[in-house]
């Protein structure tokens, strides 16, 4: 956070403004619903909950193709309507814009009434952990799936096809 609102950091330090479109995109989301005095940790939270609160739920076209975090990202954004993968993609790139290193998982839920759906989650390392971070499932059924793990996933088991790493 600067005077100017949010900047990014560069590894060597340095300070710039977003240089593309998705970086600015995330900026302002991290500008509206952050603060300089924020710790790291809940600045995460923040904008966890921000996403969750502020974009809508679209039905799923079922799992993309290719690199389509980045463009999923920035639709989400702009648009403020997500499926699973958009909510996945749009926050895995504001989590890195935190600094934390960060994956977006696709694969299947298996609920606990036994059906199952492809699916998409972030999973973001905190600490020397990883954790998933759904705010898809925050936005769909409420409170419970910020910094959880694999092991007490609220409504059923997720079984990872590919994890993806997100960066700028």
């Amino acid at each position: 956070h600067t005077e100017r609102g949010v900047r990014w950091q560069n590894a060597d330090g340095t300070i710039i403004s977003p240089p593309n479109n998705l970086m600015s995109l995330c900026a302002a989301v991290l500008d509206s619903c952050t603060t300089g005095t924020m710790t790291q940790q809940q600045q995460l939270e923040a904008s966890f909950n921000y996403v969750a609160n502020m974009v809508s739920n679209k039905n799923s076209q079922g799992p993309p193709s290719g690199e389509w975090y980045r463009e999923y990202a920035s639709e989400v954004l702009c648009t403020r309507n997500a499926d699973c993968y958009g909510y996945a993609a749009a926050f895995g790139y504001i989590a890195s814009g935190l600094g934390y290193e960060t994956k977006v998982v696709t694969g299947t839920l298996r609920t606990i009434q036994g059906s199952s759906m492809e699916y998409a989650w972030t999973e973001v390392k905190i600490g020397n952990g990883w954790y998933i971070l759904d705010p898809a499932m925050q936005s769909q059924r409420g409170n419970g799936y910020y910094k959880i793990s694999y092991d007490n996933y609220p409504i059923g088991t997720l079984e990872i096809i590919s994890s993806n790493p997100i960066s700028f």
